[in-house]
């Protein structure tokens, strides 16, 4: 079954957009949805200690940007545990190289093909907790919260 168009934005994006909100199309009423109290998840058990250090780098933040509640807890461990394996992978890569000398001839590492899933299910994960610099310009602003509006001195004026 596929697709049946794009994926609506979350309200809070749509009205910072001036977008419309969205409606049932049968009936005309606005789509309600759930909304989470922007709580930090607890860690889970067995974290690496690499996954460990990168949750207690990133949750505050998100927490301060109000974008993660603690139904997140699993793609942020699904983040921190891809972060984990990357760097893991990149320090064998880096030690043994990228390539490897084989009875059939040279061939990637191993540790490469870890580290490009790491890679790519570490930046997937990322993009759904606004860690990326274009994802982050998609975060709703709360009321109170301390923005630069633009008005400082800029280097290119």
């Amino acid at each position: 079954m596929g697709r049946r168009g794009p994926v609506p934005m979350p309200d809070n994006v749509r009205t910072i957009r001036g977008t419309k909100p969205l409606r049932n199309t049968s009936t005309g009423e606005r789509v309600k949805r759930l909304v989470l109290p922007p709580v930090a998840p607890k860690p889970p058990a067995g974290l690496g200690r690499l996954a460990a250090a990168e949750w207690r780098r990133v949750v505050p933040q998100l927490e301060t940007a109000g974008v993660i509640a603690d139904i997140d807890r699993g793609i942020l461990t699904a983040y921190v545990t891809a972060w984990q394996h990357m760097i893991e992978a990149e320090r064998i890569i880096s030690k043994e190289g990228i390539t490897r000398k084989t009875k059939d001839g040279v061939t990637r590492h191993p540790a490469w093909i870890i580290y490009r899933e790491a890679n790519r299910t570490m930046i997937a994960a990322a993009r759904e907790l606004y860690l990326t610099p274009t994802a982050r310009l998609r975060i709703p602003v709360p009321a109170g919260a301390q923005v630069d509006d633009g008005s400082s001195d800029d280097l290119f004026d």
